[in-house]
């Protein structure tokens, strides 16, 4: 007998979208990218598109985007003795 998606107990393929999201492959939760905690996928509020992650709350993902921005910010330093 076939379970239902919410009754799969695995994680879903997610393509993240502007204001929604894209079912990949069927399961019931994703993973968030900060904490690794499990997020059914009916609780998913917040993720990031660029980055193609999800986040349990806003706080993870402000905790992911300051990882971003200062990753960046490394990035765009220039890096001494070079011209």
């Amino acid at each position: 007998m076939l379970k239902p998606f919410s009754q799969l107990n695995k994680p879903a393929e997610i393509l993240y979208l502007d204001a929604d999201i894209r079912i990949v492959q069927p399961g019931d939760y994703v993973l968030c990218a900060v904490t690794g905690h499990k997020i059914p996928l009916e609780a998913l509020c917040y993720w990031s598109v660029d980055r193609q992650e999800a986040y349990k709350d806003a706080s993870a993902a402000l905790m992911a985007e300051r990882a971003h921005q200062k990753d960046v910010d490394h990035s765009l330093k220039p890096q001494s003795g070079t011209l």
